[in-house]
């Protein structure tokens, strides 16, 4: 499962993600670990709260919502290429990308 790589991308403790979710710390922990695994109950909580489809989250697909088959293939490489980093490259790329568009597109 990512629990974990994705709650430390929201820079969440553990014990400060359980609450947000209402459940216990420890529980939250071992099913981090992968020690419990979590009811269907709380993994579409988990899914809810990070805005991931439970595939996703529970490591079956690596689209975290998007269905590609609708994409471009470009548009699909473009989303490939920023998913592999964090929102701190992310955000580098989106101001050279948007100065690039605004350049080309002054309306935008």
């Amino acid at each position: 499962m990512r629990l974990k790589e994705l709650r430390k991308k929201q820079n969440l403790t553990q014990e400060e993600f359980a609450k947000k979710i209402g459940i216990k710390t420890l529980t939250y922990n071992k099913q981090e670990l992968e020690k419990n695994r979590p009811d269907i109950d709380t993994l579409i909580k988990f899914a809810d709260y990070y805005d991931v489809s439970l595939d996703y989250l529970v490591g079956r697909d690596n689209s975290r919502c998007i269905d590609k088959s609708k994409l471009t293939t470009n548009q699909s490489k473009l989303i490939d290429f920023v998913l592999k980093y964090d929102d701190y490259m992310n955000e580098k790329f989106l101001l050279v990308l948007y100065g690039y568009i605004s350049r080309l597109d002054p309306s935008i």
